[in-house]
């Protein structure tokens, strides 16, 4: 069974404390974490990647600290 996937816009909205967009791309880029799919959003253009939940907030658990 296929686990959730979000975009980082998405998992955006949902992670506590908040961080923006481009921070938890920053680090995926820098630690070549690969997206687990892409979903097209309804618009043109090329779909967005997606990323296991358990992966985004294991990564987000790793920088919070940092976020306060």
């Amino acid at each position: 069974m296929p686990g959730v996937q979000l975009t980082l816009a998405e998992a955006s909205n949902v992670l506590c404390p908040y961080i923006g967009e481009d921070h938890p791309h920053a680090i995926i880029k820098a630690l070549h974490i690969e997206p687990a799919g892409t979903r097209r959003l309804g618009k043109r253009g090329r779909p967005h990647d997606t990323y296991d939940y358990p992966t985004l907030l294991r990564l987000h658990a790793a920088i919070s600290q940092f976020l306060t």
